[in-house]
């Protein structure tokens, strides 16, 4: 993994970078789920990395027309409280893997003009693009619509697939592929897909209700073992008991027995 970069001094005013809400464009279903999700995983994944989708990327100190907004980003290092709301890479660590996601605003060609500006301008060390779908028409995503290219002395050049038909970012550590459902997903090298959020919340209220169960099953064995403890306190009770009055009525019997020689002699 690449190390950490050192956090810098802030010295230009952050209040003149825009971060151009006016040009961002509606999109469709599929491009709301897969930035979110990258977003999502990748900043649970790398918890001590900054990770964000959706911000104006600025590469230029004063220069505030020319920027990039990724669907996803990550840099490799931390950066200061509260998160910036737009990205300065001359201030900030290094990306090393910015998505797009392609849509009907986001074309192939504009995507491809971007991967000219990426290259140019903020080298991450690996881009993912998504082919454009037409959702209505009910195009799904395949493994052959997901690109990842990774940047050489060359420029960037196209990932070859994996076997599995995944790509693999060696910047994260991670596969990308598409799941069973045609979502766009995340894998670690042994395969383990990284959750959605829904996901996420699933599983932890599922290990919640797990939890409880098991709880109330510990209880319930606590109160078996107590119950045993008693049913075998008071058997061992009953048992000297009954020990006491066998041997007082054996006590009696002799008793009895002598009284009666006694009286036939």
């Amino acid at each position: 993994m690449t190390p950490q970069a050192t956090l810098p001094v802030l010295e230009d005013d952050i209040r003149m970078y825009p971060n151009h809400e006016e040009d961002d464009v509606p999109e469709g279903t599929l491009h709301n789920r897969w930035s979110g999700y990258l977003v999502y995983s990748l900043a649970a994944r790398f918890p001590d990395w900054f990770v964000a989708g959706n911000i104006c990327v600025y590469w230029e100190p004063g220069n505030t027309r020319d920027y990039l907004a990724p669907d996803a980003f990550v840099a490799g290092g931390r950066v200061p409280e509260p998160p910036p709301r737009v990205y300065r890479t001359w201030l900030l660590p290094p990306l090393l893997f910015a998505a797009e996601i392609g849509s009907v605003s986001n074309t192939r060609d504009k995507i491809e003009e971007k991967r000219g500006r990426y290259e140019r301008h903020v080298r991450p060390l690996e881009i993912l693009e998504t082919e454009p779908l037409d959702e209505e028409a009910g195009e799904v995503l395949t493994p052959e619509k997901l690109h990842l290219y990774r940047l050489t002395d060359e420029g960037y050049q196209e990932v070859e697939r994996e076997p599995n038909g995944r790509v693999r970012a060696a910047g994260l550590g991670l596969e990308i592929g598409v799941d069973e459902r045609a979502n766009l997903r995340l894998y670690t090298l042994s395969g383990e897909p990284l959750r959605t959020y829904e996901e996420e919340q699933q599983a932890r209220r599922a290990a919640e209700q797990r939890g409880e169960q098991e709880a109330r099953e510990r209880a319930a064995a606590e109160q078996r073992r107590e119950q045993e403890v008693r049913e075998r306190a008071a058997a061992e009770q009953r048992a000297v008991e009954e020990r006491a009055q066998r041997e007082a009525l054996e006590r009696e019997v002799a008793e009895l027995r002598a009284r009666l020689a006694r009286e036939g002699s």
